[in-house]
């Protein structure tokens, strides 16, 4: 009885996984528009199916039973970005392309500047704090 239960666990341990990790092929049963617009949304997501079935598209489509909405959130991949990293140069030897580009990489702490000379810098039409702060989780 015990084998018989780990093997059941190892088996449905490996079903689940293999679930997880399983890409979608879709095929529709017929060639209707509504269809393809359910095979896009599942494949492409509902902004693709929108765009494909401008005609037929409305949100009460039902694909599989379910809300056209609900299917295609069912089956979309969810992937997070890359990390970008970024090297910000100064463009010449300006003092304060200089500092724009060292807020950027150490904050805006490094130049040792009180407030009142770091509000008259500005980094590509930003401010030196705003410009160093989209750089500050790099």
């Amino acid at each position: 009885m015990k084998t018989a239960l780990i093997a059941l666990s190892l088996f449905a341990a490996s079903s689940s996984v293999t679930a997880a990790t399983a890409k979608y092929n879709f095929v529709g049963l017929d060639n209707s528009e509504q269809t393809q617009v359910c095979v896009v949304s599942a494949t492409q997501g509902l902004a693709a199916a929108k765009a494909f079935g401008k005609n037929l598209f409305s949100h009460d489509t039902l694909c599989n039973g379910k809300k056209i909405a609900e299917f295609a959130k069912q089956y979309q991949q969810t992937t997070t970005p890359a990390k970008v990293k970024y090297s910000v140069v100064a463009s010449d030897e300006n003092v304060a392309s200089q500092a724009c580009a060292q807020a950027a990489a150490h904050g805006v702490d490094s130049l040792n500047l009180s407030a009142f000379d770091l509000r008259d810098i500005t980094c590509n039409g930003r401010s030196i704090k705003s410009f160093a702060n989209s750089f500050s989780n790099q």
